[in-house]
């Protein structure tokens, strides 16, 4: 009789070892570290010593990174305690910005007020009334230097 032909058993198979490193190379960026220093005018070679986890001094451009980032922050912006916020002009501080924007379109004119068409016809003596505490402050600052 013909003998039936068995497989050869293959060897099981060993567990498949990583070729990852047990070492992370990503490291965060510490967005809000670098931000400080930027508005404070810092060089990119201090920002990138302080916060570049991978900053080479011997390398052909070792600011590059840095540099990469800032340029992120600024034209992309990052997310920083779930906000997304870009980076403004080197040493100049976000509130600094933010007034002289609030102050560039607002011309006020000295002691003058001005009462528009609408608040004229429903109550002539409110516009009135906001005239008279100036000239009254005028006038006690007139009889405090006699």
């Amino acid at each position: 009789m013909a003998t039936k032909a068995t497989k050869a058993k293959k060897p099981a198979k060993k567990a498949a070892k990583s070729t990852k490193s047990t070492k992370q190379s990503h490291v965060p960026t510490p967005w809000l570290k670098l931000r400080q220093m930027w508005e404070s005018g810092a060089s990119y070679e201090a920002m990138a010593k302080a916060t570049d986890a991978h900053f080479d001094p011997t390398k052909a451009d070792p600011t590059k990174p840095t540099r990469a980032k800032i340029w992120k922050a600024r034209n992309i912006g990052v997310n920083t305690n779930g906000k997304v916020v870009k980076f403004g002009a080197r040493g100049k501080l976000a509130k600094e910005r933010a007034s002289k924007g609030k102050l560039k379109g607002v011309k006020k004119a000295a002691g003058k007020v001005k009462a528009t068409k609408k608040a004229a016809k429903k109550a002539p003596a409110q516009v009135e009334g906001k005239a008279e505490p100036s000239s009254s402050t005028e006038t006690a600052s007139k009889g405090t230097s006699e």
